[in-house]
């Protein structure tokens, strides 16, 4: 059957189970539809589910779970089964049917794309109001009963429901270790939704949520003391922010988005974690960090903006759908936060872990992102060193101007403008290079000025202020530039007195740079990425600095290292390793293996020498 006759089909399935909701489902009449309905969702499941990429196994899923209750005694039904699970699963059938029709050709990707981009930069200009809800909060569930469990319990716990402006949906993937029937054991206050099977992304929930702003919560969180006042503060203190995402445990979650804990992660340390949480959980904006791109294991998103909608079905795997969804809001304008005055527990990834091993889905997702936005979601983070590394060998001011360096999605910018926050100081004025115009689009509206170029010594030339702070957001060493002693002389004198020029570096005696030369130099690159214009120890850098009179006058120079995440046990089998193929490597070089990278840090002096 082709997608425009699936199509039609669907469309019939909408209005037979509509009748049904307004009519009821006793009598001959409901029966023969009901049964009409069954052989038609039954049309729907193919025998052997196609191209996962035009999501056919997510319309077998959703046909299976119509067919199947349709099929059953309404006698077994609960009451809202029509309404909350019936009813938006055949909405999203039809809707999962359209983008089949549309297919998945770069020309339809492309125009997918433009249209919702479209949608949320006019969403700016719309009203915030019309629900009956203040915020909907869904739970997704698929097996893990003892996590659901205390997930549900603790959103429960410390949620206010008695204003009457909080609902609760939860939703069961076909699970089958009795989470379907502690869902049915909760209050009828709680909406439930019912799948015979788990197919993703399935967003049929959507349909469901009446609520100001959509919360999703993983069913591998706990929720703990006011998380939910101190997220709606977060989001409604400016009209341009689109989602919220509390802190949870370093361990359990990526890009820096953890604190250390003092309990350990078992559901038996619960209660420790609610102490732990209780005095966490202080409302304070100078907490609160801007982000470029955010892992939303729970969030608090505008419903209007989530409905538009900003997820995109083509993530059949899930994976890299949050950096896709941070990219689209930050391309049209929206801007996230990561609310670290606000603690909730995460197990970690307890439902997709095996996954990312058993079916390299990261790989397939991460192809997937590129090929939509045409940058790698993982390489234009650029830089993710924290600006707490740098920032505070000088006192920030009122009127600092700041220079960066192809920041790509910008996050260090946001880095930077997150510690001002902390200190209580006006952001600073801050002008952009790009070498790399498929960024310009990420650029923070915050920004006062653009300067673009092919090459980073075609652009300073432009320049015509001086800077307090001059930061590369990129590894400086894959900037497009091909003088590398003009290109550092020129920032020098970019620099106001007493200003700071940071550029950091990854190291190429590291022992993942050393082992991609080994095996393929290439690995990791994407089409459109350009390729390092060079590659220099430390020691190297810095003699081409102190080589030159004016910085050796006028500069205090230092390095600072950036220790590697990986244990020393495995760098030094790796520099075992590189002995026995016949390498030299003193002492003094070993210690190269443990470092990443590193920061090369140039501060002028108030006043030269005389």
């Amino acid at each position: 059957m082709n997608v425009k006759k699936q199509k039609e089909i669907a469309e019939r399935l909408i209005k037979g189970v509509t009748w049904l909701e307004v009519h009821g489902t006793d009598g001959e009449v409901a029966q023969g539809i009901r049964e009409e309905m069954a052989n038609i969702a039954r049309q729907l499941c193919p025998s052997s589910p196609t191209d996962p990429l035009f999501l056919q196994d997510l319309v077998s899923a959703l046909s299976e779970t119509v067919f199947t209750w349709l099929e059953r005694s309404p006698e077994i039904w609960e009451e809202s089964l029509l309404s909350d699970t019936l009813l938006p699963c055949a909405k999203e059938l039809d809707a999962v049917l359209a983008l089949c029709t549309e297919g998945n050709s770069p020309a339809a990707e492309m125009r997918r794309k433009e249209e919702t981009q479209r949608k949320l930069m006019d969403l700016h200009q719309a009203s915030n109001t019309a629900y009956r809800y203040r915020v909907s909060i869904v739970v997704t569930c698929y097996n893990h009963l003892a996590y659901t469990k205390l997930a549900i319990d603790s959103i429960l716990k410390y949620t206010d429901f008695s204003r009457g402006d909080v609902e609760l949906i939860v939703l069961d993937n076909g699970s089958s270790d009795g989470t379907a029937e502690y869902l049915s054991s909760l209050d009828s206050s709680v909406r439930r939704m019912y799948f015979t099977r788990n197919a993703r992304p399935n967003m049929s929930y959507r349909w469901l949520i009446q609520g100001q702003y959509f919360v999703g919560f993983s069913n591998d969180a706990v929720a703990t003391p006011h998380w939910l006042e101190n997220l709606l503060t977060c989001i409604e203190s400016a009209p341009d922010i689109a989602m919220v995402v509390p802190t949870c445990p370093g361990f359990s979650i990526s890009n820096l988005q953890g604190i250390a804990i003092s309990y350990a992660n078992e559901i038996s340390q619960m209660d420790k974690m609610e102490a732990f949480a209780a005095v966490f959980n202080q409302s304070d904006p100078q907490k609160w960090e801007e982000r470029a791109v955010l892992m939303p294991f729970v969030s608090i998103v505008r419903t209007d903006v989530f409905i538009t909608p900003v997820f995109d079905l083509g993530y059949f795997k899930i994976d890299f759908i949050d950096d896709d969804m941070s990219t689209a809001l930050r391309r049209s304008g929206w801007r996230m936060f990561l609310a670290k005055d606000t603690f909730l527990h995460h197990f970690g990834s307890v439902t997709l872990r095996h996954e990312h091993v058993q079916e390299n889905s990261l790989f397939f997702m991460r192809k997937y992102y590129h090929d939509k936005w045409g940058v790698d979601a993982w390489n234009g983070r650029g830089v993710s060193l924290l600006a707490e590394n740098f920032i505070t060998e000088r006192t920030a001011k009122q009127d600092d101007h700041l220079l960066l360096l192809d920041p790509k999605f910008g996050q260090m910018y946001f880095n930077i403008c997150n510690v001002y926050r902390r200190q209580k100081i006006s952001l600073p004025k801050t002008d952009v290079i790009l070498t790399d115009s498929r960024y310009l689009l990420d650029q923070a509206k915050s920004v006062a000025q653009i300067f673009t170029g092919k090459l980073l010594e075609d652009v300073l030339p432009k320049l015509k202020n001086s800077y307090d702070m001059i930061v590369s957001g990129s590894y400086f060493h894959e900037i497009s530039l091909r003088d590398l002693e003009g290109v550092l002389f020129a920032l020098t004198h970019l620099l106001q007195p007493g200003g700071m020029l940071v550029l950091p570096f990854k190291n190429p005696l590291a022992k993942d740079q050393l082992a991609a030369l080994l095996t393929d130099p290439f690995t990791g690159m994407y089409a459109g990425d350009p390729l390092p214009s060079f590659m220099l120890p430390p020691e190297d850098i810095m003699r081409r600095l102190s080589d030159n009179p004016w910085v050796t006058e006028n500069f205090h120079c230092r390095v600072n290292f950036v220790e590697s995440n990986s244990s020393d046990a495995w760098s030094e089998r790796f520099a075992s390793f590189l002995e026995e193929l016949g390498w030299n490597i003193a002492d003094e070089r070993k210690r190269y293996l443990f470092r990443d990278a590193f920061i090369v840090k140039l501060i002028r002096k108030n006043a030269p020498r005389k």
